[in-house]
This record gives C-alpha cells, structure tokens and sequence, in this order.
C-alpha cells in the first residue's frame, strides 16, 4: 500500500455517504482509519470502533479518537492482531485504490468479520465524464486528491470494482452512486443525484458497496 505524506485535509475527510451507513452498538474496524475522523463519528452511535492505517503520523492522532488503532501494512502483513470474526463491521473508504493487491487486502480481511456482518467499501469511478472528457483531449494528469489521486495505484470503473468484490468471495447487497460534477456544474442538487443514480457509469464519482460473506 502506498504511504502518501500526512495530508490533514484527506486524512480528516469523513465520507458522509458511508457514515449514513452507521450502525449502533456495534464492533467497527476502519481499514486505513487516518486519523480516526470517520471513525470518531461511529462511535457517536455507540459503537467500539478499531482502526489500521500505514502512516505513523495518522496513527498518533487516531489513538487519541478511536478504541484501539494499530500501524499496519496490509500489503506485506496477511494476519492482524484480532480474533477471527470479531467484527460486526469492516470499512474500506476509499482506500483500495491505494493497494498494489487491493484483492489479497479484501479477501484476506473476511476471516475478521463475523458471519453475518457486513463490509461497506467505497470505490472512485475512473469513468466518470470529467475523466472521459479529459481522456477525449489526451489528459490523465494527477492530483492531490480526488479521482486522479496522486497516490492511487489502482483505477476502477463500476464493472471491475464489482468483479473485485466477487472475485474476493463477497456478495453485494446493495451499490449506491456518489454523485459527481454534473453537465452543466449549476444545475440543482437533486438532478445532480438523479443523473448519478439513472447513469451510473457516467456521472457518479464513485461506488459505496454494502457487501457480505457469500
């Protein structure tokens, strides 16, 4: 997995279309937790929520938010300090994009989660028009963040996320579309997220999958 700089803005960033997912009183594990921003806000809900992140810096701050964080590579470690099925929960937000092997971290995290829990993963929609149109011009220049994330080693279009997610044993149960910058930028908020949910593919900016063990 890669290990991008500290970036306090995408470190702090909570995914508000995977925090409407939250449970209560559950037991949470937030894969590539930063620094525990997501996770804090699930704890609200009583829930005990862990976290694994490859920064150190991150790490420092998410102790200091969540029940138990750990630094970890799950790149190079396959087994983690946990008991099998000891999650209710397990959250990829928007970091399978950073694995070289984004298959072997999913598929080798299911022996964590309990048989009748549930893993949500948010993916980037490399197909997105902005990204097609770039594309048309011969533009594919990265960014800090966003899509074009400099650190993503990985690029999914709505079909490969889903064959990754079968692929790793896992059942989707239900994909929502995260809404993108619409044609043209101005139009209302609730045509912006009609266009995402009707033509998926095009303008959604990415996936939040709610998967379970198959």
């Amino acid at each position: 997995m890669v290990n991008p700089e500290y970036n306090n803005k995408v470190y702090e960033y909570t995914n508000p279309d995977i925090l409407k997912y939250a449970p209560s009183n559950k037991r949470i594990l937030d894969v590539g937790c930063g620094t525990g921003a997501l996770g804090r806000e699930f704890k609200k809900k009583g829930n005990v929520v862990y976290g694994i992140d490859i920064s150190k810096k991150s790490i420092e701050i998410a102790k200091k938010r969540l029940d138990k964080v750990i630094q970890i590579d799950l790149e190079t470690e396959v087994d983690l300090p946990f008991k099998e099925e000891s999650f209710d929960l397990i959250i990829f937000g928007d970091v399978l994009e950073h694995f070289r092997d984004p298959f072997s971290a999913l598929n080798n995290i299911k022996k964590y989660l309990k048989k009748d829990g549930q893993i949500i993963i948010s993916l980037p929609n490399i197909a997105n028009w902005e990204i097609r149109l770039k594309l048309l011009f011969g533009k594919f220049d990265y960014q800090k963040e966003g899509i074009l994330d400099d650190t993503h080693l990985r690029f999914f279009t709505l079909k490969t996320a889903k064959e990754l997610i079968k692929k790793a044993g896992l059942k989707i149960i239900s994909i929502e579309a995260r809404p993108g910058a619409p044609v043209p930028a101005r139009i209302s908020p609730k045509l912006k997220y009609s266009l995402s949910q009707v033509w998926k593919t095009l303008f959604a900016k990415g996936f939040i999958f709610i998967t379970k063990i198959r």
